[in-house]
């Protein structure tokens, strides 16, 4: 009796420790996302098992902007809820270059239901994005092959259909806002412009976006 009280205890503190952890001083309420190293690929993809390494943690953030039907029709920015399907980051900091291979599947943590004043909302998000970090802008391209791509995802209330869309469709790109290599800080945001899509007539989704956050170890 008294063991199974320990283990009980144990386990309720372990919860306690993992709930209150917040060991990089941000904000308390982001969702730290785990990264899972076994996808086939992903660890080779820098050609330089000796100097890729992952980070320690990545904060996501995610948003959706919509035109409201009613209050003249201004935009609405309002936090994107999600699910993580996927996560993978490496990253190569050697020869005095910062190099990033990521991929990424989300998809929204709410039901239709919570959605029903809606016309439309995001149902995933899926993102390939492989680059040296020597600019401030990145574009993704259309080829679903290459290194900088993404696949979004789009539930239409009006007749319960969900709607794919990639940059033959519409326009995403990435943007380095903060980077750096002597604190290990990566910070950045990506944007999918929603606004425009061929033959859709009745979009109210104006723009998708992740904030992005990466910490690493800096070697010594």
């Amino acid at each position: 009796m008294k063991t199974a009280v320990k283990i009980l205890a144990l386990v309720f503190f372990s919860l306690f420790i993992m709930k209150c952890e917040n060991s990089q001083g941000y904000d308390p309420y982001a969702t730290i996302t785990p990264i899972y190293p076994d996808i086939p690929g992903i660890d080779t993809i820098g050609n330089s098992p000796e100097t890729d390494f992952k980070p320690d943690s990545v904060q996501f953030f995610f948003w959706e902007t919509y035109r409201s039907r009613g209050m003249g029709g201004r935009n609405q920015t309002v936090r994107w809820n999600y699910k993580s399907l996927r996560t993978v980051i490496i990253l190569d900091t050697g020869n005095a270059e910062t190099k990033v291979f990521a991929a990424m599947a989300v998809g929204s943590k709410e039901s239709r239901s919570y959605f029903r004043m809606r016309m439309d909302w995001v149902y995933s998000f899926e993102i390939k994005f492989a680059a040296i970090l020597d600019e401030d802008f990145y574009s993704l391209n259309r080829d679903s092959d290459s290194r900088r791509w993404f696949q979004i995802k789009i539930f239409r209330n009006t007749d319960a259909k969900i709607l794919s869309y990639d940059p033959r469709q519409v326009s995403g790109q990435v943007i380095i806002n903060k980077l750096d290599s002597d604190k290990g800080i990566i910070f950045g945001t990506i944007i999918i412009d929603l606004s425009k899509i061929s033959g859709y007539k009745h979009l109210q989704l104006q723009h998708f976006k992740c904030d992005f956050r990466i910490f690493y170890t800096v070697s010594k």
